[in-house]
């Protein structure tokens, strides 16, 4: 969920986010997930607003992005976890959701778009 943070972070404080990276994240369908249906169990949180939450971080971003995702991911959607106004700025790798946190590729993709120069 690191990368949903990130995106509403990003979100709320603009100024203070360079940039954004999420790494088989569905931020588009946060709320819709095939192991956890979470609607039914918002009803007992009354605040924060989870589902306003969760609409916000699914809108573009306000800062640049880099949108990490497999097709193999085996726990989330992955058409989830992609910006499509932003293709360009969308990898796909293979690999499992468990095990993506090490995979050589996603690293190399990240440490490519941190270094990189950012427009302003």
């Amino acid at each position: 969920m690191g990368g949903i943070f990130a995106r509403l972070l990003a979100h709320l404080h603009p100024d203070k986010v360079r940039q954004v990276a999420t790494v088989c994240s569905p931020f588009r369908e946060t709320m819709d997930s095939a192991l956890l249906p979470l609607p039914p169990f918002l009803r007992v949180w009354r605040t924060p607003d989870l589902p306003q939450m969760a609409s916000m971080a699914a809108q573009p971003l306000p800062v640049p992005g880099t949108f990490i995702f497999s097709r193999n991911d085996g726990i989330v959607a992955w058409e989830s976890c992609v910006e499509p106004s932003q293709p360009e700025d969308c990898f796909e790798i293979f690999g499992a959701h468990v095990t993506i946190n090490r995979d050589p590729e996603v690293l190399t993709v990240l440490a490519r778009r941190f270094a990189r120069e950012l427009p302003g």
